[in-house]
């Protein structure tokens, strides 16, 4: 068994398509973390460009590692706060401000 990822929600991820080349997989903002009956999330809810969907885990890449993520100045990389606990890095800002208004 590899190593547990965490995901939270109001995260940044990308959807990884195995038909489709790196570069042209899709963001997404994670909404909800869906637990199963073991309390495992193994599924999230993610809202992109076009709509919402359920999205396994296993299909989901993280894009920044939770290490790098402690507060500081937004101008000098550090995080900025997105709606109820979510956090993503100043860089991302746009890619949020762009989702949210889709």
């Amino acid at each position: 068994m590899g190593t547990l990822r965490k995901f939270r929600v109001n995260e940044i991820v990308l959807l990884a398509d195995e038909i489709l080349r790196r570069d042209e997989w899709s963001l997404a903002i994670i909404r909800e973390c869906l637990p199963d009956e073991d309390g495992l999330v193994r599924t999230v809810k993610v809202r992109t460009a076009a709509g919402e969907t359920l999205r396994d885990i296993r299909r989901i890449c993280n894009l920044e590692e939770e290490e790098a993520e402690s507060t500081g100045n937004p101008s000098s990389g550090g995080i900025l706060r997105v709606g109820e606990g979510g956090t993503v890095s100043h860089a991302e800002r746009l890619v949020v401000n762009l989702l949210s208004h889709t």
